[in-house]
């Protein structure tokens, strides 16, 4: 499952995979988040619940946007939140 949170408020699901979803090894998936205007925070969490001993990874995130405040913005004194 991957939610997202806005300015402290409760996570909603982005994409949510069950046991009648085909997994989907070596995928990339594609979200689009629809960020709600004014927002100035965003928490975005991932959550699997294994069932057996096997090992499992989220890797190569990317994000991208398209509001031309964004491309323009600095973020080089940003610090990321903690990983949790």
């Amino acid at each position: 499952k991957v939610t997202v949170s806005y300015d402290g408020g409760e996570p909603v699901a982005l994409l949510v995979f069950g046991p009648d979803t085909p997994t989907g090894y070596n995928d990339t998936v594609t979200v689009r988040m629809d960020n709600p205007e004014g927002a100035s925070s965003v928490v975005i969490a991932w959550d699997h619940q294994g069932h057996n001993n096997w090992w499992w990874a989220i890797d190569n995130i990317g994000l991208s946007y398209t509001s031309q405040s964004l491309r323009d913005a600095n973020f080089d004194s940003m610090q990321p939140g903690p990983c949790v």
